[in-house]
């Protein structure tokens, strides 16, 4: 009899064992999971303040090359911006030291910010252009490699909309940013830059509409009027700063969202009840 107890003691003891190894395994998987959760948001905080400053760069630039002077000092101080966005960056963590994307986009920028100003406008919009696509790819990257788009912002909601929807449609608003800038300061909108804004017009008035959102209608809608009003006209006369402030204040609209969205996964993350068990 005592036999029987003794071994029916083992039993009970090593399930018990093995419930709470499979527990603590359990636990830590999460753990670990969550803390690379919130090392890609971290990353995608820091990627989105970099893309939205070349954002800020190209505009300024094209403006400047188009005729607007005084966007010189402002040029310079951006640069400053960026170089440390990017010193930030590379310090932020080991993820991006092998990236070959992220080497790419290093050495195109140095060349760009160093070699812009003896460039015909068009070049250096177009290489522009390219650095902020490659950008946009980079955070795509980021994020599918720390496993984000298994997160959801609701239940019907996948976190990945904020980064293949939100950032390409802000990325539309720069465009028109920049290329507006520069039409505002030549005083002049060629055939091929009308028929460029009218695209992406058509792109962010369809993303005006689907949004819901009345801080976006409200900061896009004014943006829109310009474009039609006072850039895609035969003698544009808005002042070239006027315009790329119209056209930031919608840039920020849609960017906030973006910003939003990580600040409420790692809210999600952060909560007891992400290290909860499923079920």
């Amino acid at each position: 009899m005592n036999n029987y107890l003794e071994i029916l003691i083992i039993i009970v003891t090593a399930g018990l064992l093995l419930i709470s190894l499979v527990g603590w395994t359990n636990l830590r998987a999460r753990r670990q999971s969550q803390q690379r959760y919130l090392t890609g948001i971290s990353w995608l905080q820091q990627l989105r303040l970099l893309l939205t400053a070349v954002q800020q760069h190209r505009g300024l630039t094209n403006g400047f090359l188009n005729g607007d002077s005084k966007a010189k000092a402002r040029i310079a101080e951006q640069q400053r911006i960026i170089n440390a966005q990017i010193n930030t960056l590379n310090r932020l963590g080991k993820w991006s030291h092998q990236n070959e994307r992220w080497l790419s986009i290093q050495d195109h920028w140095e060349r760009l910010a160093s070699n812009y100003i003896n460039q015909q406008a068009s070049y250096a919009l177009e290489q522009h252009n390219r650095l902020v696509l490659n950008l946009l790819y980079l955070i795509e990257d980021c994020a599918e490699q720390h496993h984000l788009q298994e997160l959801y912002l609701t239940s019907n909601k996948s976190a990945d909309e904020l980064w293949k929807a939100t950032l390409f449609n802000a990325e539309y608003i720069g465009q028109a940013r920049a290329l507006g800038t520069g039409v505002a300061a030549a005083h002049h909108c060629s055939s091929v830059a009308r028929i460029r804004l009218k695209y992406i017009h058509s792109q962010l008035d369809s993303y005006c509409r689907q949004a819901n959102d009345s801080n976006i209608n409200e900061k896009l809608r004014p943006l829109l009027i310009s474009l039609e009003s006072d850039i895609m006209v035969a003698h544009p006369a808005i002042n070239p700063l006027d315009y790329f402030s119209l056209a930031t204040n919608a840039l920020e609209a849609v960017v906030e969202v973006f910003d939003r969205g990580l600040e409420q996964l790692a809210q999600q993350l952060n909560s007891p009840a992400s290290l909860k068990p499923n079920g």
